[in-house]
């Protein structure tokens, strides 16, 4: 009798030792590959970022030819418009990426131009998505232009959209927390 207790106990015992080293395997496999995802992640930012900025500074040189252009705006609900340009060609809401763009990605900018041609009381205000990395002509995807950085100055410069006054881009910047 003793013995067969001693065999069940045992048993339990190993059969409770298998329950957790099957559980634990999954999390350190897991743990395991938890810097490289982080590191993927980090890097996709990076990009992201680096594509931004680089955007941003070309867009600068409009300035010079009577364009206003103005980063990183907050809109609510929708995160931020990376980039506004107006000017003598009209009104654009650009979205940058490094490489490529989610599917989403058209629908979003659609959306953020809408609503920020509300906001403006424009006329039309015309989204595109630059893309930093990526050669090509500009196209048409979901209703949004999609244009390579190194097309992307010409592109605006040969647009010939409505307007929006200088006292309403004005009083929309001052309206920006």
């Amino acid at each position: 009798m003793v013995a067969l207790l001693a065999a069940l106990i045992l048993l339990h015992q190993q059969t409770f030792a298998l329950i957790v080293s099957i559980a634990v395997i999954p999390v350190s496999v897991a743990v395991w590959h938890l810097p490289d995802k982080l590191g993927d992640d980090l890097d996709n930012w990076s990009l992201g970022e680096r594509a931004e900025l680089s955007i941003g500074e070309l867009l600068n040189e409009l300035r010079n030819e009577g364009f206003i252009v103005m980063h990183d705006i907050e809109q609510e609900y929708e995160g931020n418009i990376d980039h506004l340009v107006s000017g003598p060609t009209g009104v654009f809401m650009i979205e940058s990426k490094a490489r490529r763009y989610p599917d989403e990605a058209p629908k979003k900018a659609k959306r953020q131009a809408k609503k920020l041609r509300n906001e403006l009381v424009a006329e039309w205000v015309e989204p595109l998505i630059c893309i930093s990395n990526r050669d090509g002509k500009p196209f048409m995807h979901g209703g949004v232009w999609i244009v390579p950085k190194q097309h992307l100055l010409e592109w605006i410069r040969a647009q010939h959209r409505e307007t929006v006054p200088f006292e309403r881009l004005a009083r929309f910047a001052d309206s920006l927390p």
